[in-house]
């Protein structure tokens, strides 16, 4: 039975498992017999990547580096229980990191998560991080992935990639569709088990095909701007460098949203530096109606 005819076989049976915690092994289990149509590509030495956490007041990077595995109590997209990834995003381009807060907004905010008759207001801490040696990164997505966006060059040059590689075999094409699936689906709070599959798809790729990162278009923010990037810690730790943590405010009134940065940290000079050139005149005019006392994404802005 050739690989293409063996995956299509796990597929199945992958299909007819319940996402439930106790079958974790059995999961892990059948994945280690898929064939992966993956697109290999690089996160460059020099590049940067943003990542976010809600909250404020952090100075070290253990407060906003990788979690500690044993606080990882349940699956994500692409990690699975008692076991950790730094999830950060890439911009779709390195002069606009805007693009990668505005996803990161998306992907930890409750506020943005609460849809577009939410207003409030929610403290969010980003960082960034650059890239000190190239990180081996399996892109997972598929020739129909987010059809319709245009706005995200990493996204379109990865689909484009996949084509050149793929486009002959519609049975490759077809086990690429499914492992997008699972990695684009959306998963309500509560539902984390929902992540069981694309955690172990994530883990086999991390841990038995040697990549470093896996890449994927983020659900949240509707595939645009750039992609979610899920890197082992290892790796965090021999080829990333923190240079700055940044204080910001995201501030939402229905479908108007800003995310203004308050506060920038040096790590190196250990300086706290004000940057907030918004007033709070400005800010309301921005908002519409709306209390700086009480305070998403159509109408997003990144100051």
């Amino acid at each position: 039975m050739d690989a293409i005819e063996q995956t299509k076989l796990v597929i199945s049976e992958l299909q007819k498992l319940p996402m439930v915690s106790e079958n974790i092994q059995q999961i892990i289990d059948l994945v280690r017999y898929l064939w992966f149509p993956i697109v290999e590509s690089v996160a460059e030495n020099g590049f940067t990547i943003v990542r976010a956490r809600r909250g404020d007041g952090y100075r070290t990077q253990s407060e906003v580096s990788y979690k500690t595995a044993s606080l990882c109590k349940t699956a994500q997209r692409a990690s699975l229980p008692n076991q950790t990834v730094f999830y950060g995003v890439l911009s779709d381009d390195e002069r606009h990191l805007e693009n990668a807060r505005a996803i990161c907004v998306a992907e930890c905010s409750k506020l943005y998560g609460e849809g577009i008759l939410a207003a409030g207001r929610e403290k969010i801490t980003s960082t960034q991080w650059r890239i000190t040696d190239d990180i081996r990164v399996a892109c997972i997505m598929s020739a129909n992935s987010f059809d319709g966006v245009t706005n995200n060059k990493l996204l379109e040059n990865t689909k484009a990639n996949f084509l050149a590689k793929f486009s002959g075999d519609l049975g490759v094409l077809n086990i690429e569709e499914f492992v997008e699936h699972e990695f684009s689906k959306k998963v309500q709070t509560g539902n984390e088990s929902e992540y069981l599959l694309s955690a172990s798809i994530a883990n086999a790729l991390l841990y038995s095909y040697g990549f470093e990162a896996v890449a994927y278009p983020s659900v949240k923010f509707g595939g645009q701007a750039g992609l979610n990037i899920a890197i082992r810690p290892d790796v965090v730790d021999s080829k990333l460098q923190l240079l700055n943590i940044v204080e910001q405010c995201y501030y939402q009134n229905g479908t108007n949203a800003i995310l203004r940065q308050e506060l920038v940290f040096d790590i190196k000079n250990k300086v706290c530096t004000p940057i907030n050139k918004t007033t709070d005149a400005e800010l309301c005019t921005i908002l519409g109606k709306f209390s700086i006392e009480v305070q998403k994404f159509e109408g997003f802005q990144a100051l």
